[in-house]
């Protein structure tokens, strides 16, 4: 089994990261670092020469269906209009897009010391800012004192320490309250390598998180694979970043740049082979604390 990646240096990666994203998803104020949802399980045609601009904003559109759809298993008008934690937030599209359609109050936690800031910008755009609050802490650190009606992970529990985070979710999910997961699942320990190698993640099995949540309290009550309506995403992905790299403007990138986008096509070609040869999921869970 792969080691957790240190901390600090995903903290790291995602500082170094945010431009870049901002740059392929958008400067927002929804800005998505996640996968999106094609109901037909095939990726929108993106002839040579479409500008990238078109391609981003097909792939924001994905990823805001990819939402409602966990909306729709988690039932978000219900779950998600209290108090909710978002741990591992991202740029907080997720968390604003909730404050926005449901009315939920957030509290976003990131281990990047430069998106407070930013996600506050984004929340003040998005005329949501006295609903979004942001913790600078690990996950298994999140702060006592106050119960959520529901936790909330999208992409980001292959960081966490999950037998920890459940643990401490225990003491932050009122009783009846939901630990909401979407993410990325192992079926066979050959697809975890080129997830972690590329993210500095560790995925693990439906199983393990289960078993994780198990022993804290809690119960798997809701289970949906989406793999099939996910991977499209990988297709559209790449074809942003080769208008990038082959479009207008292309002329200005410097060698660094054109090499991590090379890099980033090859490695999207891999994730994409690993959902078609099954050893990888895209699935989305809940889990519903029990006892008093």
């Amino acid at each position: 089994m792969r080691t957790r990646p240190n901390p600090g240096t995903v903290a790291r990666y995602y500082d170094a990261m945010t431009p870049k994203l901002l740059g392929k998803y958008g400067a927002g104020p929804r800005v998505h670092y996640h996968m999106g949802f094609y109901a037909s399980r095939t990726c929108p045609d993106h002839p040579d020469g479409t500008p990238p601009d078109t391609i981003r904003a097909s792939m924001n559109r994905h990823q805001e269906l990819l939402l409602r759809k966990t909306a729709e298993v988690w039932d978000a008008p219900t779950r998600f209009s209290g108090a909710v934690l978002d741990v591992g937030c991202g740029l907080g599209g997720p968390a604003i897009w909730w404050a926005q359609r449901y009315g939920a109050d957030v509290t976003c936690v990131t281990i990047a010391p430069g998106h407070p800031p930013i996600i506050e910008q984004l929340a003040e755009r998005a005329g949501v800012r006295d609903r979004i609050e942001v913790l600078l802490c690990e996950a298994e650190r999140v702060p006592a004192g106050r119960l959520y009606d529901t936790a909330v992970a999208i992409e980001s529990a292959d960081y966490f320490d999950r037998s920890r985070w459940f643990q401490r979710l225990a003491g932050l999910v009122r009783p009846g309250g939901s630990v909401c997961v979407e993410d990325v699942f192992t079926r066979e320990p050959r697809g975890a390598p080129v997830w972690s190698d590329y993210f500095y993640a560790r995925p693990g099995s439906v199983e393990e998180f289960t078993e994780a949540a198990r022993a804290a309290g809690f119960r798997l009550a809701d289970l949906v694979d989406v793999t099939e309506e996910t991977a499209p995403f990988w297709t559209e992905s790449a074809a942003w970043t080769r208008a990038v790299l082959d479009g207008p403007g292309s002329e200005r990138l410097d060698c660094e740049e054109r090499r991590r986008l090379r890099i980033s096509l090859h490695m999207h070609r891999a994730l994409h082979e690993e959902w078609r040869s099954g050893s990888m999921r895209e699935a989305i869970l809940r889990f519903e604390r029990t006892g008093v």
